[in-house]
């Protein structure tokens, strides 16, 4: 897999000291994954290591032919992806 990261996402992981072989870890671990209806950008869920704890981080991405365009990532609640499971921001796929 080709992965890009836009320079928003660039900035928003150091920003919340989230590294790059995490975001792939989790494009390639995820059980989870998610179209948003709002942005409409497919998100991967998965379990990671963050700041010395279990927590769930969320990618968004595009994927255009052989690349994968990483949009943003952050730490998320199972709480927060159940909701906006519920709510049907996010789409099951």
């Amino acid at each position: 897999m080709n992965l890009r990261f836009s320079e928003h996402a660039q900035w928003r992981l150091h920003l919340r000291e989230i590294n790059e072989k995490d975001v792939e870890m989790v494009l390639e671990k995820s059980i989870e994954r998610y179209y948003d209806a709002v942005t409409r950008n497919q998100v991967a869920v998965a379990e990671r290591i963050y700041k010395n704890k279990m927590r769930w981080l969320a990618v968004s991405y595009s994927e255009f032919l052989d690349e994968i365009w990483v949009v943003t990532a952050h730490p998320i609640s199972r709480s927060q992806i159940d909701n906006r499971s519920r709510m049907r921001r996010w789409i099951r796929l």
